[in-house]
């Protein structure tokens, strides 16, 4: 008995992966290009110095500076602050200087700028700072390593050491992080 039935021909995997990519694409590219930020990823572009120095994200910005000297110092290093015309009290040396709220007070704290030097090629402004400037600055706290090794490591020529010995914390930055502020108009 002849059978004229053709035999069943399967579908070819190809046709498939191609159904599957046609699918796909305008998925991912929604996924992708065209959904609204969550509210995670807008946290993380406000917080981009945190996720560049590697800071617990959990710890709020210092913006006081009278938290620097009532709080453990313990509890503020690698805290990230943030000040806001901030007097620039006294230069310390090359890429160090003084900022704090009256220069008669004793509470005050180093700035330490860090990064690619003034002079780089790709500066395009240099950062001139001089005593009685007001900044705006953020940084990151670090624990002050004490006199001898401070003054090998940054230099610090004419800095008194009874101010450097009661020093437990310094600011470090760099260059882009702070912004001279016109003077006020009051």
């Amino acid at each position: 008995m002849a059978t004229d039935a053709k035999p069943r021909r399967r579908p070819r995997a190809w046709a498939w992966l191609i159904a599957l990519v046609l699918i796909a694409t305008p998925v991912l590219y929604w996924a992708a290009f065209l959904r609204p930020p969550t509210a995670g990823a807008a946290g993380r572009q406000e917080n981009q110095i945190s996720e560049l120095l590697h800071l617990p994200e959990d710890d709020a910005r210092i913006t006081d500076l009278d938290d620097l000297f009532t709080k453990n110092p313990e509890e503020l290093v690698n805290r990230e602050a943030h000040f806001e015309r901030m007097r620039v009290l006294e230069i310390a040396g090359d890429g160090a200087f003084w900022i704090g709220a009256k220069p008669e007070t004793r509470d005050r704290i180093l700035v330490i700028l860090c990064g690619p030097s003034a002079s780089a090629p790709e500066q395009k402004e240099r950062l001139t700072i001089r005593s009685g400037d007001a900044i705006e600055i953020r940084a990151v706290l670090r624990r002050f390593l004490g006199v001898a090794e401070a003054r090998e490591r940054w230099g610090l020529p004419g800095v008194d050491q009874a101010i450097l010995a009661e020093q437990k914390l310094y600011l470090e930055t760099d260059r882009a992080s702070v912004r001279k502020l016109e003077p006020r108009s009051d």
